[in-house]
Order: structure tokens, then sequence, then C-alpha cells
């Protein structure tokens, strides 16, 4: 029963740091874990007891689940300090079980209790799930709080009505690039809609939000992956153009003009 209560931890731990990068084993391979180790730790008890098998069934089982989630998130290894720092330690907390149970239980489990509770094993779990356990934990709560604050820096940043940049957030991620750039090389792209106030005199306001919404969504689409695409005010939108000159500057506005030309827009 305390097997399958561990067991069932470790797999929502798993599933709830995977869960924040959109993946997860699902629920089929949980039950599929839950079930295995339940009845390999109910033989090994009722059945043949032994006590050394149990002790590595947990031990490396609970490793290469955690092992597993480490891989899927590997990514992080490249992203914010925040999702680094959980992805080094959760690999570390998943690689500890292996060295840690083979160094110290071995091949010979201890004879009673009273030895079992005094053992290096024992005595070395509780210290490692203790500093392992607590910096994982603070990890997961670091980066919680990270997603939080990203999270409200978008709502503060992005435009609701179209999904680009509004006009602080495009201003602010602009100016960082020339503050980190010095003298690079960049362009801007201007976009007014045409006739824009008779849409919304014809056809409503409902109609004119579409529109904008339409080429919020084809700006988006069309912009190279590092420019920048921000909503001025209105039916005003600019395009920020990283290490781009003039020649390549017009060439890519001709680019997104042509997209928004060819594209089906409601009204």
């Amino acid at each position: 029963m305390s097997g399958a209560l561990y067991t069932s931890a470790v797999l929502a731990a798993v599933e709830g740091i995977l869960l924040r990068s959109g993946t997860r084993l699902g629920l089929r391979m949980d039950a599929a874990i839950l079930i295995g180790f339940t009845l390999l730790l109910a033989y090994f008890f009722y059945v043949d007891r032994n006590l050394l098998a149990r002790v590595y069934i947990q031990n490396f089982g609970y490793g290469m689940i955690l092992l597993i989630a480490a891989v899927r998130l590997s990514p992080l290894a490249e992203g914010r300090y925040v999702d680094r720092v959980l992805f080094w330690i959760l690999l570390i907390f998943a690689l500890h079980f292996f060295p840690r149970t083979l160094l110290t239980i071995g091949l010979s489990a201890p004879a009673d209790k009273t030895a079992f509770a005094n053992s290096m094993f024992w005595q070395a779990l509780q210290l490692s799930l203790a500093v392992l356990g607590a910096a994982l934990a603070l990890a997961i709560l670091a980066a919680a709080v990270a997603d939080v604050i990203d999270d409200l820096r978008r709502e503060r940043d992005v435009d609701p009505l179209t999904g680009v940049l509004n006009r602080r957030g495009f201003e602010e991620r602009a100016s960082a690039y020339q503050r980190k750039s010095g003298k690079g090389a960049a362009s801007l792209v201007l976009c007014d809609l045409d006739h824009f106030k008779s849409i919304n005199d014809t056809h409503g306001h409902d109609v004119g939000d579409s529109v904008l919404r339409e080429v919020g969504r084809v700006l988006r689409k069309s912009a190279r992956k590092g420019d920048i695409v921000g909503r001025l005010g209105g039916e005003e939108f600019a395009v920020f153009l990283p290490d781009t000159s003039s020649e390549e500057a017009y060439e890519c506005s001709e680019r997104l003009r042509i997209a928004i030309e060819e594209n089906s827009l409601p009204g």
C-alpha cells in the first residue's frame, strides 16, 4: 500500500513538472507504471519476501521515471535561467537514485528492521531526499513564480485583440534590442490600414475588430523569427527588423504587404 502511494506521488510530481512544458506521460502510462510497481512490490512482499528486491524496484524505478521526465525536459537546458536550474536539479535528482542505492546497500539487505533503520542506505536515503527533494521543490516554486511574472508581463505588453505587442511592449522590446546591439543595423516598417474608418462605419466595429485581428495574425505569421511586431494604436502596426538593411527591409515590407493583400479579410 505504501509502495502504491509513493509511486503515485512520484508520478503526480512528474506529470506536474511535464505539464508545465506542454507534455506528459499520459494516463495510460501512469496507470501501467502504478499497477506494475504495485504488483512487483506485492510479489516480493507476500510471495517471495525479498527486501533487497523491493529496494531496487523502488529506487531504480523512481530514478527511471524521473530520468524520463528530465530527458523530455532537455530543451529547458537552453532556456531561461530558472528553467535551466529546474532541469539540472531534476536530472541530478533522477540520477542520484542509482549510485546511492548501489553504494549503500549493494547486494545484501540488512537482517532486521532495526538494522535497516540504522543502515547506511536508510541514512543516505533520508539525507538525499531531504537535500535534493528540497532543492527540487524550491526550483519548481521558482519556476512557478517566474511563470506568473511572465504571464503578468505578457498581459501588460500584448494587445489582446490582435495578439501582437501593444505600443508599450513594442517600444520596450525594440529599445532593449538597440541597447544590446549598440549601433547594429535595424529597420522599422510601419503599416497603416487604408480606409479602415469606412469599414467601421459601413460594417460596424465588430467587423473592424475582425479585420485588425486577422491583420495581426498575418503579420505574426509572415514576420521572421527575430522580428518584433506591434500595434501602435488604432489601425497602425509596426514591425521592427533587427540586423536588417534598408534594402532587406523593403523586401520584407513588400512580403508583408502582399501577405495582407492576398489574405481574405472579413467584411
